[in-house]
């Protein structure tokens, strides 16, 4: 029998679809024939390769991962504070999954160390409310500028292009600098190291401390001022190790350096000769493929003694060459304008380089930087200091757990939610079996 109403529905829709379709004409073309399974997309030596197994093939090839990324999407906007135990969380055909069956099974395997966290987290946030500390936009954006600080730092300690840290976010961890910032772990942390930064005793006494904060300050001059440097343009010509003739094994043979160089030489000539070419036009095309980071021109902004770039993803300069920079650049008049370089050669390959500036190193007076010395002097073991921090919170809270009164225990809990998913497999007539 038909549901009241549907008689209308069909009539409505074949009316439409009726008035819709063009008039039939003695001259139109005859319908084109069904789309099925059965529908050849090739063939090969007269037999066909039907879409069906078209279809199948893509299935069993990519259709595993494409449905594992939109289950994936799906459970990432899940309100899982919101659940009941019998909410389905996956079904497929006639088996299924609800909170209960998942989360009985994650009790017994993970649940203590996840409770654990959830102990911890508890602690630090009630430590937090003791001594006042507030996870305002300023203490998150000074956690942010730590990890930022502590991100370029290690680049920098394994010769790397500085990567900005929030290209890092989105291309390593898939998130966004406002997404990640918001996320609960962040906020914490962003906390916690306010708290650290407080109450963390660095030194016995006062006197020990200001002597300790003073030799920091004068290990680490350049991370509370400008240290000298100098403002360039750069050409990278790497040696080529693939050329027939430089023998293998990576090691360039001194006749292929020697061609290499001529060939760079030749492309400065060029250049100063302003022989339809000045310098960034030839980093356009001789340059940017190896040092893609630079700006245009091949600019890598100001550069110190260390051979690093100011300008985030400029490939670092050999520390050997700087010393010939600064050199050069004392010796110039950069007054009257850029000074262009001879070719500089190093272990890896020949440099361009054009002078454009030079600074002179300016640094603070200790008493002027102390408290962000003592900052980053805690944040150079930032895990020391947070450990003497949890030390402190530990002592100051008192943590209870499930079983040392005359409520439930640990065990009873669990084996009363296996109960309870147990008469839930029982009702589906399945198994679950997570198999890790």
């Amino acid at each position: 029998m038909m549901k009241p109403g549907s008689g209308m529905v069909a009539l409505v829709v074949a009316w439409t679809l009726a008035s819709a379709a063009p008039v039939a004409s003695a001259e139109q073309e005859p319908a084109a024939p069904a789309i099925t399974g059965a529908t050849p997309v090739a063939w090969v030596d007269g037999a066909p390769i039907l879409l069906r197994d078209l279809e199948t093939s893509l299935l069993r090839k990519e259709g595993t991962e494409t449905l594992m990324q939109l289950v994936s999407r799906q459970l990432e906007s899940i309100p899982w504070s919101r659940l009941e135990d019998d909410d389905v969380l996956v079904a497929m055909g006639n088996w299924q999954v609800p909170r209960i069956l998942l989360v009985s099974e994650l009790l017994a395997e993970a649940g203590p160390k996840v409770r654990n966290e959830l102990v911890n987290l508890s602690m630090v946030r009630r430590a937090l409310e003791r001594h006042g500390i507030e996870i305002t936009g300023e203490v998150l954006y000074e956690e942010l500028s730590r990890q930022e600080r502590v991100f370029r730092r290690k680049l920098e300690e394994k010769d790397l292009p500085i990567v900005p840290f929030a290209s890092y976010l989105e291309q390593k961890e898939g998130v966004d600098l406002e997404t990640y910032m918001a996320e609960a772990s962040f906020r914490m942390a962003a906390g916690l190291h306010a708290l650290v930064l407080e109450k963390a005793i660095v030194a016995p006494d006062a006197a020990t401390e200001e002597q300790l904060l003073r030799d920091h300050f004068a290990r680490y001059p350049d991370r509370f001022g400008d240290p000298a440097a100098v403002r360039l343009a750069v050409i990278h010509r790497p040696f080529d190790d693939s050329a027939p003739e430089a023998g293998g094994g990576g090691e360039v043979a001194p006749a292929v350096k020697k061609q290499q160089r001529r060939s760079v030489e030749r492309l400065r000539a060029d250049i100063i000769a302003e022989n339809q070419l000045d310098f960034a036009r030839a980093w356009r095309f001789w340059g940017r493929a190896y040092d893609p980071g630079a700006n245009s021109g091949g600019q890598v902004g100001w550069v110190d003694a260390d051979g690093r770039p100011s300008v985030d993803g400029a490939r670092p300069l050999p520390a050997a060459v700087m010393d010939e920079i600064f050199a050069a650049s004392e010796a110039a008049d950069l007054a009257a304008g850029a000074v262009f370089l001879p070719v500089l050669e190093h272990a890896d390959g020949l440099l361009l380089v054009r002078v454009l500036d030079r600074r002179e190193a300016a640094y603070p007076p200790f008493a002027a930087v102390r408290d962000a010395v003592r900052r980053d002097f805690i944040e150079s073991d930032i895990a020391h200091w947070t450990d003497q921090v949890r030390q402190m919170i530990r002592r100051e809270t008192e943590v209870r757990f499930a079983g040392s009164g005359a409520e439930p225990g640990w065990n009873e809990i669990v084996e009363a939610r296996r109960k309870a998913a147990a008469r839930y497999r029982e009702a589906l007539g399945h198994e679950f079996r997570p198999g890790r």
